[in-house]
């Protein structure tokens, strides 16, 4: 019995071999970058939900001239989906931005001649379906 006692005998270590701790990083690295890529689509999601909404807000709204507001959301989206503080022409310049609007997706020209002419009135009569069409269009085409 004496001589098989160390065929019995366990010996009990937790110590890996190196290959096994690079199986475990590797693990561990690709969760770390599922995970953030995760968050990063769960956050892109919910911003374009919001942006959705307040489109749907407006559109519902009772609001005189819904171009202007159309023109500021779709200037906060283009911030947000272009990763652009300062996109030339976004920000200031209106020919330059319906320019930008129409290389993206094809405006139009009644599109874009109420979006040039809402900016400086203060009520505007337009086909509005139309104005929100283009506006859900546009999110859906540059995502």
């Amino acid at each position: 019995m004496t001589a098989l006692k160390d065929i019995h005998t366990v010996e009990l270590s937790f110590s890996l071999a190196w290959g096994w701790w690079l199986l475990i990083v590797l693990v561990l690295l690709g969760l770390f970058f599922l995970l953030r890529a995760q968050i990063k689509t769960q956050k892109h999601r919910n911003t374009l939900k919001q942006i959705k909404q307040e489109l749907q807000l407006l559109q519902d709204s009772k609001q005189a001239n819904k171009a202007i507001e159309v023109s500021i959301i779709l200037r906060r989206y283009v911030r947000y989906q272009f990763k652009v503080l300062n996109l030339q022409g976004v920000n200031t310049d209106t020919k330059q931005w319906l320019d930008f609007l129409d290389q993206q997706q094809p405006l139009g020209v009644e599109l874009r001649a109420i979006l040039e002419q809402g900016m400086y009135q203060k009520t505007l009569e337009c086909d509005e379906n139309a104005l929100f069409e283009y506006a859900y269009k546009f999110i859906q085409v540059t995502r």
